[in-house]
């Protein structure tokens, strides 16, 4: 429990900011959509052999994953991804759009079928293994952007993912304009992705082991591997550290801020979530330590949910959660 004067500020902060006024311009994501197969097993069982449990199919994708978190969070938002000319996409888009995020500039392809995320959690709720098939999303380049460019310059805020190609990072990096980018590393497999973007992104949230694969530091620490990149332009870092919580670092200051003990059904989406918090507490306009706040409330009201968004996910359950647990 943090000191209850620094969170009566921290509070005051976000009510001090009407959280659900509208907002005129949409916030961009960019990168994947998919299908998410997420098994959870019944008991921990160390063999390689079938456990009882629970399989169920949900939305997924980091980008599309985010966007609906942010339309939770009552932002207008787009999507901008590629999915397949099956019914796999049919459905994904369907329940995205009823989820309140405009899928209108998502475009289709017959050449893959739509992706998909395949995880397994043990009875805890702990990811033990997982699958990603990004392939369609990962063909989504500069050509696909380019039609979009008015969209893209005019939006509150881009958030990418590194389900893209390097065509595509460049694009952007070069035609954005000055609308700020918010990026999601994914995976150590992909952080390298962001290298020629380093030098025009505002906030970057990573783990740290992207983070250690990004700034080519294999046993850095956090606050390392955050000024390295720092030096290479991004403004801001944002080290999501697990149970640790999170580290935060810019040209002035370098924040930690422990992880509050609070229940978990399953850690997928928890990382999406905290980059959703993150975006949306900047364009909402709160000072730092409550778009750090918020952000952690986001991923803790995600880690309740089943799949890896929160139908529940709300600013009033955000400001519950922080009430509660911070």
């Amino acid at each position: 429990m943090a000191d209850a004067t620094v969170m009566d500020k921290v509070q005051k902060a976000i009510d001090d900011v009407n959280l659900s006024e509208p907002i005129s311009a949409p916030v961009l994501a960019i990168g994947a959509a998919g299908i998410d197969v997420l098994g959870r097993q019944a008991r921990d069982d160390p063999g390689a052999d079938s456990v009882p449990g629970v399989v169920q199919r949900a939305p997924g994708g980091v980008a599309r994953n985010i966007a609906e978190s942010l339309a939770h969070l009552g932002l207008p938002v787009k999507l901008i991804s590629l999915v397949g000319s099956d019914g796999d996409g049919d459905w994904l888009l369907d329940a995205t759009a009823r989820a309140g995020v405009d899928v209108s500039l998502v475009q289709r392809s017959a050449a893959l079928p739509s992706p998909t995320y395949l995880a397994v959690h043990n009875h805890r709720g702990h990811m033990t293994a997982a699958v990603s098939d990004m392939r369609l999303c990962e063909s989504l380049g500069d050509a696909h952007l380019q039609p979009l460019g008015d969209f893209i310059r005019g939006a509150a805020a881009l958030v990418v993912d590194t389900n893209l190609t390097p065509s595509a990072m460049a694009w952007l990096a070069e035609r954005r304009g000055a609308v700020p980018l918010f990026a999601d590393a994914v995976s150590t497999a992909k952080a390298s992705r962001l290298q020629c973007l380093l030098g025009g992104i505002h906030t970057l949230k990573l783990n740290l082991p992207e983070a250690r694969a990004l700034s080519e530091r294999p046993r850095g620490d956090w606050q390392g591997c955050a000024e390295h990149l720092l030096e290479q332009g991004v403004q801001r870092v944002i080290v999501s550290l697990g149970e640790a919580g999170i580290g935060y670092s810019d040209a002035r200051q370098r924040v930690q801020k422990a992880a509050p003990r609070c229940p978990v059904d399953t850690d997928t989406g928890a990382g999406d979530a905290l980059t959703a918090g993150l975006v949306a507490a900047w364009v909402r306009g709160l000072p730092l330590t409550a778009q750090l706040d918020y952000a952690l409330a986001c991923a803790g009201v995600t880690l309740r949910s089943a799949t890896a968004v929160q139908p529940a996910l709300s600013v009033a359950t955000v400001s519950a959660w922080i009430e509660e647990y911070l």
